[in-house]
This record gives structure tokens, C-alpha cells and sequence, in this order.
């Protein structure tokens, strides 16, 4: 036998084309879509869960400014906001006078004021010496604003800073906006935590907590399972640094017994003077 007597090779068929055809192209598109669909819930969780642990980041680096600022200023937290002619934040060139303006020469950048899981739009616009302006998507408690942290009952509890909406943005509760002298509203809240009743001290009427970046809770109605700014709700941190999470339902001033919630009890010295 021929070492060449080898059985030929089929002449008849059709040469398959180097290159893709419409077929191909169309089953590859569908193939990436599928993946996309599939992998998208993914990627939204790990982004979130990003975002997330930027926003705890975000409150260390706050509370350790605050931190400092006290330890300049005889121990006393900074005021919440500089007033104008009325109970209103003092505005110039569209940015509010705030805690932030404060204390953010202390801060590592002016990245730490913002919550990248934020909406666009939501934040506060507040003075800054170092950067002329932030965007503010965090708030401080309105009756420990100046006090001194010896006063402060159960600060390992007691809500110091939260992530806050400006102006009811995400259709949050902001029943109080700030007014102006000739009764306008003021375009800038969301650096304070208030009250259904006042922007300084609760009352014997007092029943939610304001601005707290819980989306669609404008009607007040605050449930355990409805949305927060993170999957788990919104992050604060206590008058100790201790960094918390909490559903909407600690927006509710009053325990389920009646009782004022540990999260928002006032420090020694606002007690005495209410």
C-alpha cells in the first residue's frame, strides 16, 4: 500500500466562512443580554454594598472632625447653624452656614460630606472655609448642637449625626422648611435634624423626627420594612462615635411605650432648660 493511499477528503462540502454571519452575531447579542440580565442584580448589590461602607467611612471621618473641633472649643459640640434675622440659616452666595463651615478644616476632604448613595439633587448646599461650598447629604441633631459632650445622656445611643434629604428631596418628611424674613421658604435644611413641630426643641406635641433620608415617607407614615438610603436603612452615628443603622421606624420620636426613644433624648443641660 501507498504510504500516499489515504482515504480523500470530501470535496462536496461547503467551506465554513472565516468570518461571523448575521446568525452569529445575533445568538453572541443574545448571549451577552442574557449575562447582562443575569449579572446586573449582582452588580447592584456589590455597588451598593460599596457605597455602603464609603458612607461609614464618611461618619468616622466626620465624627472625628467634630471630635477635634470640641477639643478646641472647651469640649462643646458646634452649633447646628448660624441664624439670620430669623430662626432661618444665614445664606450667601447660595450656601448655608452650618456645622459643616465649622468643622471641615478638621476633615480629610470635602468628599467626606456627601453619601455616594445619595440621590443627585438631595444634598444641602453649605459654606465651606476650605472648599467655598459642599454638597451636604448628612444632618446634625438640632438640641446637641453647642452642648458640651459631658452633658449628653446615653451618648453610646443618642443620635449625634444622621443621612438627611434636603428640602423633602426623595419625597421625604419635611413638614417644617425654613422661612425667611418675608415668610419664603429657605432652599436649605437638610444639615438639621428637627421635629414635626420645631426646627429646635421637641415638645410635649413632638412625634417624628425630620429630614431623615428615608425615601417616600412625605405623609409621615414611617414603616419597619420601607426603603432607606442603604438596603438596611440609614446610618448615624452616636454622640460617642458608635456608627448605627436603623430602618424607618426610628424616625418615630415616641417608643412603642410612649417613652421618648433613647435615639433622640435630650442632653442634661437642654432638659433643664425646657
Amino acid at each position: 500500500m501507498s504510504a500516499y493511499d489515504v482515504e480523500l477528503e470530501r470535496t462536496d462540502e461547503k467551506a465554513k466562512s472565516p468570518y461571523l454571519t448575521k446568525k452569529d452575531i445575533a445568538r453572541l447579542m443574545l448571549g451577552i443580554g442574557i449575562a447582562i440580565v443575569l449579572l446586573y442584580p449582582v452588580y447592584v448589590l456589590l455597588m451598593g454594598n460599596a457605597k455602603k461602607k464609603m458612607c461609614s467611612a464618611n461618619f468616622g471621618q466626620m465624627y472625628k472632625a467634630i471630635s477635634l473641633y470640641a477639643a478646641e472649643n472647651n469640649d462643646r459640640l458646634p452649633p447646628v447653624y448660624v441664624t439670620s434675622e430669623t430662626d432661618a440659616p444665614l445664606v450667601e452666595r447660595k450656601a448655608a452656614y452650618t456645622w459643616v463651615s465649622l468643622v471641615d478644616g478638621f476633615a480629610k476632604d470635602a468628599s467626606v460630606f456627601t453619601c455616594p448613595a445619595a440621590d443627585a439633587g438631595s444634598g444641602t448646599r453649605v459654606y465651606s472655609s476650605v472648599a467655598g461650598s459642599i454638597n451636604l447629604t448628612y444632618g446634625m441633631y438640632a438640641p446637641l448642637g453647642g452642648e458640651p459632650l459631658d452633658q449628653i445622656d446615653d451618648p453610646h445611643q443618642s443620635v449625634l449625626l444622621a443621612e438627611t434629604d434636603n428640602m423633602g428631596t426623595e419625597n421625604t418628611y419635611d413638614p417644617l422648611p425654613f422661612k425667611d424674613k418675608a415668610g419664603q421658604v429657605v432652599p436649605y435644611d437638610g444639615f438639621i435634624i428637627g421635629f414635626d413641630d420645631s426646627n429646635s426643641l421637641p415638645t410635649a406635641k413632638t412625634k417624628k423626627i425630620t429630614r431623615l433620608a428615608f425615601p417616600d415617607t412625605a405623609s409621615g407614615e414611617f414603616k419597619l420594612k420601607g426603603l432607606g438610603r442603604h438596603r438596611d436603612g440609614i446610618h448615624f452615628v452616636t454622640a460617642d462615635g458608635r456608627l448605627k443603622t436603623r430602618p424607618p421606624t426610628a424616625a418615630n420620636y415616641l417608643d412603642e411605650t410612649g417613652q421618648i426613644s433613647p435615639l433622640w433624648r435630650l442632653s442634661k443641660t437642654r432638659k433643664f432648660r425646657n
